[in-house]
Formats: structure tokens, sequence, C-alpha cells
């Protein structure tokens, strides 16, 4: 009798599960990438997020393996009405009066600015590259020309030409060779110091290491608020406020002056936090904390490429999360507030891209740079990844133990377990690119080099993005159509229907969930067509 009352509710039950589409089913990574002409052109504002592997220069002391991190804003620009001796603060293009008389220049694909911070600045956090290839390279040279000193020194004479350097004072121990009797120096000439000093990490970035980075398309109102909060996270902690302290007790500020620390605040800390307030993708990391409360706040590189990636690409679009998310929530309400309809960080063009060592492309994890075009810095492509804390930020201490009891425990039960584990281990490829299963590659030349992993076409691999994004968007309509038939939302909508304030902002919710999700699916398709 159970049998034939199952049965007969099976066969009246209408599906929730959506009929995919046959080339959609294999579709489980958006492995793309698009040059940046055509990319901007897609995506007129985007957020681009970096993780370098550690810098090797062939003369002289190198960086740390825990590499470097930073993020390039486009159609953002340097202010630079104040001149050279002033830092240039960042600022809309479209606000400028160079590009509101000629607004077709903001369609140019290099309009931009990287954003870096690095451990000889003192009047500031971080620095301002305009320009996409000066920020990162590609392109900068043709892939041909000999990088070596003289093309070094006429690189860093361009970034100084363009502002590049503006106004930054800088801490004289670490780079001795170029800041002995600086004060004596010319100003053209002290800047044009700090150029050379912030090479291969700050300015013509992938000439002096591997990057790996990945894209958040935004809108002209989103990166409007990124440029006022990295403005904003610029600023040095005031003297005599709480600061750096020993354990759980608070220090305080005692001079004017920016101390960078790998700890309390580096790179990784300014590269995210600035994004992940707009955005809401996660929380904002914390810095200056006592020693114990930092402990909860660790950012190194590679991790949060790691995790931007994953949160972007890998989890679901789940509708409950963005409602019990209070900053994912804000962030979709205030855009369907302006008019917009909604807007959630996990959409398309949010594509992974590697961009190796200036000359090694062929090759690009060659130990030796191929025909010695790059006589700067030597390929290393070693880079720090501790997946252990991954998400720790949340999690308490209880379950922080937990996690790295199941991590360390030992999985084996008898010693050829143990032998076959550690023969395994000692042959592993620990390279940041052996982590990547699905990465793009862009290389010396954007001519000949931006291509698919898999030797596709650009298009045909953007619309392989496009379709991995039409099978995300089914997916999480359907949880849409599940939480509508859930007790849950039943119960929330008897209460809306009573005047329950909360329960009709749930209800509101969902139907605008929906509604966004419904949008970008049609979008979808008809990018498709």
């Amino acid at each position: 009798m159970k049998t034939m009352i199952l049965l007969f509710v099976f066969l009246t039950s209408s599906l929730v599960q959506a009929e995919f589409p046959k080339s959609m089913k294999k579709v489980t990574l958006p492995g793309s990438y698009v040059p940046p002409t055509i990319f901007s052109s897609l995506y007129p504002y985007y957020y681009k997020f970096c993780a370098s592997t550690q810098r090797t220069p062939r003369e002289g002391k190198g960086g740390g393996v825990g590499g470097h991190a930073f993020m390039f804003l486009s159609r953002v620009c340097i202010d630079q009405k104040k001149g050279r001796s002033h830092l240039s603060p960042l600022v809309m293009c479209e606000d400028l009066p160079e590009y509101k008389s000629n607004p077709r220049k903001l369609k140019d694909s290099d309009l931009g600015t990287g954003v870096t911070v690095d451990s000889y600045l003192k009047n500031t956090i971080f620095m301002n590259i305009p320009g996409l290839k000066l920020f990162l390279g590609v392109g900068l040279l043709n892939g041909k020309e000999v990088l070596d000193k003289s093309m070094m020194e006429k690189i860093s004479k361009y970034a100084l030409n363009r502002g590049a350097v503006n106004g930054i004072e800088f801490h004289d121990s670490p780079h001795k060779k170029y800041t002995d009797d600086v004060s004596k120096l010319k100003e053209d000439e002290r800047y044009l110091q700090v150029a050379k000093i912030a090479f291969g990490t700050d300015i013509a970035i992938s000439y002096g290491r591997n990057l790996y980075c990945v894209n958040i398309p935004l809108n002209k109102r989103l990166m409007r608020k990124l440029v006022k909060e990295t403005n904003e996270n610029r600023k040095l902690v005031k003297v005599g406020k709480k600061y750096r302290g020993k354990f759980l007790v608070n220090g305080v500020k005692k001079d004017k002056v920016y101390k960078w620390d790998m700890f309390f605040k580096n790179c990784t800390h300014l590269a995210v936090n600035s994004m992940a307030k707009v955005t809401g993708v996660f929380p904002p990391i914390l810095t200056d904390l006592p020693l114990f409360k930092q402990f909860n706040q660790i950012a190194i590189p590679a991790n949060y490429f790691v995790e931007i990636s994953d949160v972007l690409n890998n989890e679901p679009i789940n509708v409950d999360e963005y409602w019990d998310d209070k900053d994912k929530r804000r962030v979709f309400e205030e855009s369907v507030k302006a008019g917009e309809g909604g807007w959630i960080a996990q959409q398309p063009g949010t594509i992974i891209e590697e961009i190796p060592l200036y000359g090694t492309i062929g090759n690009q994890h060659a130990k030796n740079v191929k025909n010695d075009i790059n006589l700067i810095h030597k390929n290393n492509d070693n880079i720090l990844q501790l997946s252990i804390i991954k998400g720790s930020r949340t999690k308490g201490l209880k379950e922080k133990f937990i996690l790295f009891k199941k991590r360390v425990m030992n999985p084996f039960k008898s010693a050829e377990n143990l032998k076959e584990w550690f023969d395994e281990y000692r042959t592993k490829d620990f390279s940041f690119k052996a982590r990547m299963t699905r990465y793009t590659t862009v290389g010396d030349d954007p001519k000949v080099s931006y291509r698919h992993p898999q030797g596709k076409r650009d298009y045909e691999g953007l619309n392989q993005h496009y379709r991995f994004y039409l099978s995300r968007y089914y997916k999480a309509i359907n949880k849409v159509a599940k939480r509508r038939k859930s007790r849950y939302y039943r119960k929330k909508l008897a209460l809306a229907k009573k005047g329950d304030p909360e329960a009709s902002h749930y209800i509101k919710f969902i139907d605008q969930f929906e509604l966004y999700l419904l949008k970008k699916k049609k979008d979808v398709e008809q990018f498709l067509k």
C-alpha cells in the first residue's frame, strides 16, 4: 500500500530539476580568457586581483616565498593636479577634464590603475600605477626585446612620466643601493630611484614574477564605491590611535609613517579589503590588531586567489546564502534600490588567468628564461599556499582545532600505505601552477599569446564560459523553486500576509532574487545566440 502511495505521489509531482542542454552537462569550470580589447568592451568596469610568485633577481636579494598580492581597477585614473611632489589619489577617469571632453578615450582597454603595497613605502600604504600594460608588463615589450638594465631604466622613466611614483617617500633600509644619499638627488632622480625599486613588484610586475589573476566585473556605481573605499584605506593610522599590540592588549600608533608587516598589515589586506566591503564576497580582513586576535586575520596572496576563485566559480549560487549573509544581501538590495535589478559577484566575466614571467612564454614554468631575453630576473614559480587556513576567519577556536585535526591526523593504516604516500610526496610538484586545474594564459605578445588552455579561439572559450554560467543560473533558479515549496517559505508567506515586516522582507527578497536570475539567464542565452 505504501509503495502504491509513493508511486502515485511521484507520478503526480512536477519535477523541479530543469532539463539541461547536453552541451552543458560536462561544463564544470569556466576556463576561458579574453584579450583586454574584448574583455573591456564586455565588462568596462572590473576589479582584478592577482597573486604573484616569489621575485628572484639575477643580482641581489630576492623576495619572500609568500609572493605578492595587488589589484587593478579598470577605468580608474590618478588625479595629478597637485603635481609630482604630492600623492595622487584615485579618481574615476570620466570625472577628469580630458575624458569629459573626449569620452571615446574611455574605451581604451589599457585604461585603469594598479594598486600595490610595498615594504619600502613610508608616507603611504600603497602606490597607484596608471595603465594595465605598465602595471602588469603585458605587451609593454614585444616578447623579443631583451629585458636588461637599460630597458629597466627606460621603463622606470616611463613610469615616472606617467605619475606612478608621485609623492612617494620611502624607508632607506630595504634598498641601500638605491637610497644612499637620496636626499642630495634632484626631484626627478629621486623619484626615478623609487621606480627602479618598484620594478618587478609594483611596476611591470610580470617582468619579475609569474602572476595568477581573477577578475570580477562591476558596474559604474560599484566602481565608484570601490575608489572611495580604496582612497580611504590608503590613510595611515592616526598617531595615538589603537594599534598593533602584544597578546590581547592594544598598543598605540607612535609616528606618522607606514610600517609594512607580513602579519599585521601586508599587501593582501589592502588588495582584498576594498573589494570585500563593496561586493560582499566575504568579510574584510582586519588589520593592526593585538597579536592573538590577528591570528584570525592572516592574509596570504595565494590563499586569497584560491578563495576568491572558489567563491566566484565553484560555490553554487544559493538564494539562502544571499539572504543569510548580511553583506551579500546588503549589496544585492542596494543594487535593486539603485534601479539595477540586483547584483552578485557570481556572474560571467569572473575569468581566471595566468601571466608568466616575461620571456618564458612557451615554457612558462622553466627555471631558465627562454632565449635569455630577461636578464633582470630568474624564473621562480614558488608561492606559499596554506590551504589549512582557508576560510578559517569565519571559524571559532573549537572549529579550527577540529579542522586542523582532520587535516593532520594520521591517515595510514599500515607501513605500506605510509611508504606509498611518502614516495608520492617526494615527487609531488608543489608549484602554484600544479594546483591550478584550469587556467588561462597570456604571455609576452598580446597579439598572439592570448589563448585558451585547450587551444580554442577567444570566442569559443568565452562561449564555454557563458555556457557554464547558464548551467549555474538554471541550478540557482531551481533552488529558488525548491525554496518556494518548502515549509519554511510557506510559514513566512503566511506571516507576511498578516503584515509581519521581517517575513514580508524575506518574501520580497526571494521574488527579487528570482527576477534577477531569470534576467541574467536571458542575457546569457542572448549572448550565446
